[in-house]
């Protein structure tokens, strides 16, 4: 872990600061976060979205049946 830390790892930290200094619009992480959403034509974003939140329904729309069908609804829209 050390020789990660201060060799390879501590190398590729300065290469990331570098950049982030010569780029203020935006993040080191730009490129290839629209690279995955922008360029890849999958047809579900459930393959990429790192996270779902669910919001609490009201009871008469929190069946399983009615929660799964609005996530797909939402999926494909």
């Amino acid at each position: 872990m050390n020789e990660f830390k201060n060799g390879v790892g501590k190398e590729l930290d300065n290469e990331l600061r570098i950049r982030d200094k010569n780029n203020k619009h935006t993040s080191y992480i730009s490129g290839p976060w629209f690279d995955m959403y922008l360029k890849d034509r999958a047809p579900l974003p459930l393959n990429y979205n790192p996270a779902l939140v669910f919001v609490d329904a009201p009871p008469q729309l929190n069946t399983q049946s009615i929660r799964a069908t609005n996530l797909i609804v939402s999926s494909l829209r």
